[in-house]
């Protein structure tokens, strides 16, 4: 079979970093996969229990940390990310039992003092940008509301850059859709880095194929009063797309002075 772009990539996502890390995540990826390894498939019965797994690993990384151990907790809990996506493609997490425990995994894994670890900014944000490019079940969903507002302006640059150097490679092997949502992840650390200069380029390039992306540029436009250029955002965006009709009831929503990101207000 071939190794295609697409595959390399996904295989990339998951463990390509790891060797920078300054303790390797790939010795607790196979301890913890390793229990998994029984069978070829799990049914939503059983998804509860392999959780009740999961949580005792993260729990043994958060004992790391309690112990100043901030390089191996980190490795643990990485190797915990990628472990958790492998097992999405065998478990039947009807009960969403496995998004529950990958979601307080990743809650802690985002919440780790880089610093401490002893990892090189470059390292951690590639990973994790290529990760959330390429993790395709909805696990990271809604859990990076605000996080790239705490990062610096360096650690901000930084991501803005990575993630237009993946756009260009992603259109080079024809990955549209892992281009948008590479696109969709540039607009939100753009907004909440205050990169105004970048609103009207980026809400031109994504159109009215999204509405949530082209909302949120425009509400952290209001919210920095800057109504403007929330007008341009909109003005940019407007044009033929799944979307269109409900950013122009939003965009006329604004110019009346009634502004609210809410969809369904």
């Amino acid at each position: 079979m071939r190794y295609t772009p697409k595959k390399r990539r996904y295989a990339h996502s998951l463990r390509g970093f790891w060797p920078h890390f300054p303790e390797s995540p790939e010795p607790h990826a196979h301890l913890l996969a390793s229990q998994f390894q029984t069978r070829g498939w799990f049914s939503a019965s059983q998804s509860s229990r392999i959780a009740r797994q999961l949580d005792k690993f993260v729990e043994r990384a958060d004992s790391s940390l309690k112990k100043s151990q901030y390089a191996q907790a980190q490795a643990m809990l990485r190797a915990f990310l990628t472990v958790v996506i492998e097992l999405m493609a065998l478990v039947d997490d009807s009960y969403g039992s496995l998004g529950d425990s990958f979601h307080d995994g990743f809650a802690k894994y985002l919440e780790l003092p880089l610093e401490k670890t002893g990892i090189e900014d470059t390292v951690f944000f590639h990973d994790l940008l290529t990760l959330l490019i390429w993790e395709d079940y909805g696990l990271t969903y809604n859990q990076l509301d605000q996080y790239f507002e705490r990062l610096s302006p360096e650690q901000g640059e930084l991501c803005i850059d990575y993630l237009r150097q993946q756009m260009g490679e992603l259109t080079v092997d024809d990955l549209d859709y892992q281009y948008d949502t590479a696109l969709t992840l540039l607009g939100q650390v753009v907004a909440e880095q205050n990169q105004f200069d970048l609103f009207e380029e980026l809400a031109t390039e994504m159109g009215a194929r999204e509405w949530k992306r082209i909302i949120g540029l425009a509400d952290r436009a209001v919210k920095k009063r800057k109504r403007k250029l929330a007008a341009v955002v909109f003005e940019s965006a407007l044009s033929p797309g799944m979307h269109e009709d409900f950013l122009r009831k939003k965009y006329d929503q604004l110019k009346r002075g009634k502004w609210n990101p809410d969809p369904r207000r």
